[in-house]
């Protein structure tokens, strides 16, 4: 947890901070080395430490995404800070698990490159022609209501077009219109990133936040999952589903 006054010096200018033995900095150094979620708590309007502030045994915690609690949002934050935590240990669960699985591949691949020399050789199957959707498909005006995780509710617009058969276009994001960049659309899936400004405090500097959208374009609606990350707060993905919009 670090508060407004988390790096002033004492007295006497020094910081515990620099102070090898001091336990805070002891704590951060062990966490950081062990691997496991860290994940810094703002409150009383602080901001991240840069890196340069920050001795070099706990640099790292510079790079970390900060979860904050504002006095005037305290309940909401709170909330949010809740659902992040508890989504945690299941994500940790499966990349445990996903490591039991790919040792076992591993024991398992001579026995297999075995088995393939010595299996009779047979032309590969063909594969089904399945050219996917082109940004034709997808381009025009598309809406959503979506809820975000602190409760609040926007009506978004996601507009598209077909230029040169690659998408441009915008997404609105809360009030304002933000320009879509690296679009890929492969398959059914269609992926893109906007950029956005956060502050947090008048006396705070600004820091960029990269939306990330993902979207499964189905027969009624492009099936979206928007994860936002690398400003002050941490959001978990948010889901909802965008229709094209009617003409006229």
């Amino acid at each position: 947890m670090i508060g407004p006054r988390w790096l002033a010096a004492d007295e006497k200018g020094g910081r515990r901070l620099d102070e090898p033995g001091d336990f805070v900095r002891r704590e951060i150094e062990a966490a950081l080395h062990s691997g496991k979620p860290l994940i810094p708590v703002l409150v009383g309007g602080a901001a991240m430490p840069a890196e340069a502030e920050l001795p070099a045994a706990i640099a790292g915690l510079a790079r970390r995404q900060a979860a904050g609690l504002s006095d005037d949002r305290w309940g909401a934050d709170l909330t949010r800070l809740v659902a992040v935590l508890g989504s945690v240990a299941p994500v940790r669960a499966r990349i445990a698990r996903r490591r039991r699985l790919l040792l076992a591949a591993a024991a398992l691949v001579p026995a297999g490159l075995l088995a393939v020399w010595l299996w009779p050789k047979s032309p590969p199957p063909t594969p089904p022609g399945n050219p996917g959707l082109q940004a034709a498909d997808i381009a025009g005006r598309w809406t959503a209501r979506v809820k975000y995780d602190w409760g609040d509710e926007h009506d978004e617009v996601f507009e598209f077009k077909d230029l040169g058969g690659r998408l441009h276009g915008t997404a609105s994001y809360l009030t304002g219109r933000l320009a879509i960049e690296g679009v890929t659309l492969e398959g059914e899936w269609l992926r893109f990133v906007t950029r956005s400004q956060q502050m947090l405090g008048s006396e705070q500097p600004w820091k960029e936040v990269t939306h990330r959208y993902t979207g499964r374009v189905t027969a009624d609606g492009i099936h979206f999952t928007l994860q936002s990350g690398g400003g002050y707060t941490i959001h978990p993905p948010v889901e909802f589903v965008a229709r094209r919009a009617q003409a006229g």
